[in-house]
């Protein structure tokens, strides 16, 4: 009977045996928060320059941080902000921390906001080369890894006659935007955050 348990490997074995390795989790997970808040103080400096663009119902004040353990296997750092969540409509500026693989950011717009914003984004969408942006192909907009069934490079879909970028504009009930950054850039992320928050931005006016 015990022989058809399954054995653990040597890593598995010395990860069991790792009692430092949730003490770390816990105060690096700690620091990220804490890197999050400084990050919303500096989001929310851009948010003053464009009022006129993110919906009078968003929320530009507080913010929201929140984590989880289990996105793919894999713990996670998020906060959304602005934002604006209810039943019909999305506008957020997604940032996560996704343990071991990336941070992201992500523009996520549905519902009306989509409906006023649609035809500006598919007229800018053009001048957004060469910026590191993904474009999402999903037809969930719940999915945050980097791979082709989820997201594209925007420089090869524009680059690529046989995909019309606009007329997918056109057509999706939600777009997101995206850019990634490598887990290791930590020292990056207060200056690469506000810059991808500002250049989803100019997207939209």
């Amino acid at each position: 009977m015990h022989d058809k348990l399954n054995k653990l490997t040597k890593e598995e074995r010395q990860t069991l045996a790792n009692t430092k390795f949730f003490l770390y989790k816990k105060r690096a997970t700690e620091k990220i928060q804490k890197q999050f808040h400084i990050l919303k103080d500096e989001i929310h400096k851009e948010i003053e320059g464009c009022k006129n663009i993110i919906p009078d119902d968003a929320d530009t004040i507080t913010g929201r941080i929140f984590r989880g353990e289990n996105y793919k296997g894999l713990p996670y750092i998020m906060m959304d902000y602005p934002k604006l969540f209810n039943k019909n409509d999305v506008f957020s500026f997604r940032n996560m921390c996704w343990w071991g693989t990336h941070y992201s950011f992500t523009l996520h717009i549905s519902g009306e906001p989509l409906n006023y914003y649609r035809k500006i984004i598919a007229k800018n969408i053009h001048h957004m080369e060469d910026k590191g942006i993904y474009y999402c192909v999903n037809k969930t907009p719940w999915e945050y890894h980097y791979e082709k069934d989820n997201y594209w490079s925007l420089d090869d879909l524009l680059q690529d006659s046989s995909f019309d970028i606009q007329d997918n504009i056109m057509e999706k009930d939600f777009i997101k935007l995206s850019r990634k950054i490598s887990i290791h850039s930590w020292n990056e992320i207060l200056e690469f955050g506000p810059e991808t928050f500002r250049m989803f931005m100019e997207i939209l006016k």
